[in-house]
This record gives structure tokens, sequence and C-alpha cells, in this order.
């Protein structure tokens, strides 16, 4: 689900019509300065003033980066997906992969993705060998961009709650992991040796990692330091609503 720039900021100046800039400031716990470049640069507010923004308002983050409360958030994004459900999916072990293969389950319009550890994604999900493959997904060639290396994980935690829960298989994009181009998606990121699966906001020195259950769960800051944390942005995913 895209989430647009202009629409945060026009939610933001809706919220403070009619109040003086040195009073946004307060509220947000920033300089006039930054203020001004919200309205005159179209900058967004860091992680920390966004939080005041949405306490002032008494909205929550969801609606203050999509315009969507959670079951309104939810009902699109299974709406975008549609397409993907409606698609048969296998998982299989590595083992049963083989036997699938002689007994010719998959077509040619069938594409097989490994699945691997939380661990092994954390290093260098590119370098793999059998035994850091837990199994094979299986999904229909229009789900996957030609040329582009994906990797699927299992998902531990409810943080992306009811988008992605916990046991939800996901499809990382290992191609697309690019920061700047990935503001606001879901990604997947390195964090103190696991992976972390969250909304991604660009700060001015840091990245800052979105859960969608907020009440729950706390967002995670990393530096923008190298090499490169984001591991890719999350393709789709696969699971049972609860």
């Amino acid at each position: 689900m895209e989430i647009e720039r202009s629409e945060i900021l026009k939610r933001i100046k809706n919220i403070f019509k009619g109040l003086p800039q040195t009073k946004i400031a307060k509220i947000c716990g920033v300089t006039h300065q930054a203020v001004n470049r919200y309205y005159r640069k179209s900058i967004l507010p860091n992680y920390d003033a966004m939080l005041r923004i949405a306490r002032y308002a008494n909205v929550s983050m969801e609606w203050l980066l999509t315009g969507k409360e959670s079951k309104e958030l939810f009902a699109a994004t299974v709406r975008e997906k549609e397409a993907i459900y409606k698609i048969p999916q296998i998982i299989v072990t590595s083992a049963e992969k083989k036997e699938s293969l002689q007994n010719q389950i998959y077509d040619s319009e069938c594409i097989s993705i490994p699945i691997i550890s939380e661990s092994v994604a954390a290093g260098d999900p590119l370098s793999i060998n059998d035994k850091d493959i837990e199994g094979f997904i299986c999904v229909h060639e229009t789900l996957v961009n030609r040329g582009h290396t994906y990797r699927c994980l299992r998902v531990r935690g409810n943080s992306m709650h009811p988008i992605i829960n916990d046991g939800f298989v996901i499809a990382i994009d290992l191609n697309e992991n690019n920061p700047l181009e990935l503001e606001n998606k879901i990604v997947a990121a390195r964090y103190n040796g696991r992976i972390a699966i969250r909304y991604l906001h660009l700060a001015e020195k840091e990245y800052v990692l979105l859960p969608n259950d907020t009440r729950k769960h706390k967002s995670i800051v990393i530096p923008k330091t190298k090499p490169n944390h984001i591991i890719g942005k999350v393709a789709w995913w696969w699971g049972n609503q609860k």
C-alpha cells in the first residue's frame, strides 16, 4: 500500500489549521525553522514529532500516515492483494519439493522461492545453502518481477498486526533495497542480528521502522550508516487472518 508524503502533510496542515507556527513548533517539540520546512519545502516531521502530532490530535499513527484506521487499512490491503489470495500457493519441504517436481505438480507458470531462517537473512540472504532452507513456497509468476531475487521468511511477532501476523510467510524482493525509494513501504531490515518487518520512515539522520500496531510495539531507530540495513521491500505475504 502506497503512503503519499503530500497526503500526510495535508492531514498535518489540517490538524494545525489556524495555529501560529510558534505554537505548532512547541506541540511538535521542534524549532520554528523545522515547522517552516514542513510548509515551505514539504519535508515530513521526524518520528518523534509525528507521534506528538498524533497525540495532540488524538488520532492514531495509522491514520496520520495513511488516512485510514487499522480496520480500513487492513481492508484496503486485502483488496490490493486480492489476486494473491486467489492464486494457489504451496509450501513444501526440501525433500518434498524434489518429489513434487517429479510428479509435475508445478507448471511453467509457477516459481519456487526458498524459505530461509531469520538468522540467515540477517546475514546475507543471497548466500544460502541447503541447510539454510526450511522449505519452498511456490507462487504464480505474475507475483514476481522478472530478474529480481526473492527470499521468503516466516514472520515472528505481531508488530504489523492486523496486516501481517505471526506465522505469516513474507516474500522479500532483494533488488528493491534503496531506502530512498522505499519510504512508507513495508520493508525487511537488519536490527541487532534479527529481522524487523516495519514501515520505513526517513528521518534526517536515521531510518525509523514503524510498527502497524503502535499500542503494543515501539518504533526502531537505525542510523543512516553503511552497510545498508534494508534487506529489501516486502513484496507480498501469505497466511490466515485471525
